[in-house]
């Protein structure tokens, strides 16, 4: 993960399992596709929508069963059509976000929140202060 990109994953509301049938299915796949298109992951079962260096959503399968949803959001380039098409999906398969082990509901507000907290958009505010900060020194 670059360090100019927000990362969290995407969970079942109802603590169950993912729905296989209506994660993959072309109507959810479909609000990916328009803003984030179908591209190779480093492993074939996986689905990779956009691009693991920007804008990304990857569903990971572990003994073909979904095993995990992660989304990173480049910070230097993330479009509000990008956002909003994570959203859509999130919500169309009852998904919340978990971040930094929290569950948070799906809302533009709450990813908008995120955001302003993130170390991403620290290192993109002023790249030197943070690496100096990360180090622990005061040079």
């Amino acid at each position: 993960m670059a360090v100019w990109q927000l990362h969290f994953r995407l969970i079942p509301i109802n603590g169950k399992k993912y729905d296989q049938n209506i994660l993959l299915s072309d109507a959810s796949t479909s609000i990916l596709t328009a803003e984030l298109p179908v591209t190779a992951s480093w492993n074939e079962e996986d689905k990779l929508f956009g691009d693991l260096d920007t804008t990304c959503v990857e569903i990971v399968f572990y003994h073909s069963a979904i095993d995990e949803i992660s989304v990173r959001l480049d910070i230097r380039s993330l479009s509000e059509k990008q956002l909003d098409a994570i959203i859509q999906f999130a919500r169309f398969n009852n998904l919340q976000i978990l971040y930094n082990e929290k569950a948070i509901p799906v809302t533009t507000d709450n990813v908008y929140t995120m955001i302003r907290q993130c170390d991403a958009l620290r290192f993109l505010k002023n790249p030197k202060r943070f690496l100096t900060e990360l180090s622990g020194t005061n040079n």
